[in-house]
């Protein structure tokens, strides 16, 4: 399975960065499937084109969401991605969304999006090296691309 994931604090724009996402994908020929509400901001839904079907899951923030995410998942092996928020860095939510969605296991690949954070406090050089870490794996896809091929 490929994941995206839009990784950041509480407030920094996760949702409304996964709902720019799935509108742009619907401009270029998609189709919403399952639209479901988890709260008044957050929501999941199924996005397709011809044979291909891509997730979308908005809410990670708790334990029982990263459960629910992992069940939608399995109602729909067909799926070739996952496009879901994540929290920042040292986060315990986090580690358990890792854990659940296996997203350390060779064969699932994910790329990481970090949103705009305030690196502070004492995991400050942790959180850091994340975020440039996490910028750099986005720039070394991006350069291997058309038009960069690097």
């Amino acid at each position: 399975m490929n994941f995206l994931l839009f990784s950041g604090p509480s407030g920094s724009g996760k949702t409304p960065s996964i709902t720019r996402y799935k509108d742009y994908l619907i401009s270029t020929g998609y189709k919403i499937s399952n639209f479901t509400k988890i709260d008044p901001t957050d929501f999941s839904c199924i996005l397709i084109k011809n044979d291909r079907k891509i997730i979308f899951w908005s809410a990670t923030d708790t334990r029982n969401l990263i459960d629910e995410l992992v069940t939608f998942i399995s109602v729909h092996p067909d799926a070739e991605a996952v496009v879901t928020s994540c929290k920042s860095y040292n986060v315990s939510t986090r580690q358990y969304q890792f854990q659940q969605l296996q997203l350390n296991d060779p064969l699932n690949t994910f790329m990481e999006i970090p949103l705009g954070r305030q690196v502070t406090g004492n995991n400050r050089r942790k959180s850091l090296g994340w975020y440039l870490a996490s910028i750099l794996k986005i720039a070394i896809i991006a350069g291997n691309q058309t038009p960069f091929k690097f």
